[in-house]
Formats: C-alpha cells, sequence, structure tokens
C-alpha cells in the first residue's frame, strides 16, 4: 500500500466509521492478494468505499474517459489506477490487468460497466473472468449496499458483504464451466448478497 494510497484510505474510513459503515463476511477473505474483486456499481464512491473495506490496496480499472480530466487522471494514477476503454476489447488494460495480478495485488472491477441506479444488477461483462483466467486466480464477489449516502453520516446504512471466493475452471477441467455459466452464477451470487445487505438490521 503507498503512502498516498494509505493516508486518503485513513480520511475516508474515518469519516465511514463516523457514519456507521459495516463490512460483513471477512472470513471469505483469502490471506493471499492476487484476487479479482468484482461488485456492483451504483455510485462514484463505489471505489472508495471498496477500498475502505480491505486492509490492502486495490487497483482498480478507471473508464479511459477520466483521462480528459487532468484532475482526475493525476489522482487515479496516483492512486494504482490504470484505464479501460469501454465497449471493446482493450488489450492493453488486460494485460495491465494481468500484471497486477501476477504480482500478488488485488484487482478491483465493477463487471456492470456503468453507474446502475436500478433497483436490479445489469449485464456483467464477462472480462473480469476471462482476467481471472488468464491470471489464473479466483473472483472474489462483493456487494456494496447505499453507497449513494456516503457524505450524508446520518445516514447508517453503508455497508459491505463479502461473498465467498470463486474458482475458475477451463470448460475441459472437471467441474469446469464456460464464461458465461461463471458469469451468471457470478450475478446471482452478487445479488443475493446485495439483497442480504438491504435486509441486515444494523
Amino acid at each position: 500500500m503507498t503512502t498516498f494510497y494509505r493516508v486518503c484510505r485513513a480520511i475516508c474510513l474515518f469519516w465511514l466509521r463516523l457514519s456507521g459503515f459495516h463490512v460483513y463476511g471477512k472470513e471469505n477473505v483469502p490471506p493471499d492478494r492476487s484476487l479479482v474483486i468484482v461488485a456492483n456499481h451504483s455510485s462514484l464512491t463505489d471505489p472508495i468505499i471498496l477500498a475502505c473495506a480491505f486492509p490492502y490496496q486495490i487497483f482498480f480499472m478507471a473508464k479511459d474517459e477520466f483521462r480528459q480530466n487532468s484532475f482526475m487522471r493525476w489522482l487515479l494514477l496516483k492512486l494504482g489506477a490504470f484505464f479501460v476503454k469501454r465497449g471493446e476489447a482493450d488489450l492493453a488494460a488486460i494485460r495491465s490487468a494481468v500484471q497486477v495480478l501476477q504480482k500478488d495485488r488485488a484487482l478491483g472491477i465493477f463487471p456492470e460497466g456503468h453507474r446502475n441506479l436500478k433497483p436490479e444488477l445489469d449485464e456483467f461483462k464477462q472480462g473480469p473472468l476471462f482476467i481471472a483466467y488468464r491470471a489464473h486466480v479466483r473472483i472474489l464477489p462483493v456487494a456494496i449496499v447505499n453507497a449513494k449516502h456516503f457524505m450524508r453520516f446520518w445516514k447508517r446504512n453503508k455497508r459491505v458483504i463479502i461473498g465467498r471466493p470463486m474458482e475458475i475452471l477451463s470448460p475441459k477441467a472437471e467441474g469446469g464451466k464456460s464464461l458465461a455459466e461463471y458469469n451468471d452464477e457470478l450475478k446471482q451470487i452478487v445479488a443475493e448478497l446485495w439483497e442480504k445487505g438491504n435486509n441486515i438490521q444494523d
């Protein structure tokens, strides 16, 4: 964890704790950091909340449009993010993602590909699964609940629910599935975690 990331995380975590932030399922986090962490995406603060839920640095994929804003480009690069062109097969971004994982680092991706304000999850892109398969690492499903209330400290309902890791096997391996099947399973797990998070009474 870089010093800059650590300081930013500490400030955000302090704010979240003032507003009743809770993380559930910490026991599901494997000891190795080489993971693709996937979560639902409803707010610009989702990466902040996800970063505060884990004790180590998460390297995020950020949409390429952020390059146009000099401050956002500087901030995201300083935090270890790298850019991806949405809507196309960005091979450079895929290579960067695999390199992150090969260095025993956690990669954070939002498979919906955009912020979704609807009460149900949008279609999951298969990119996170492909990256996990290429890098031979597991997927860790996560649900983020009420990220839209990040600045409202009186809304004490901000939660992260961590599921169990998923092993991504070749379709030819025993118990293996196609990426489409894994994708459906992953979306269902995140949806169940999200529903669970909404039903928790703190």
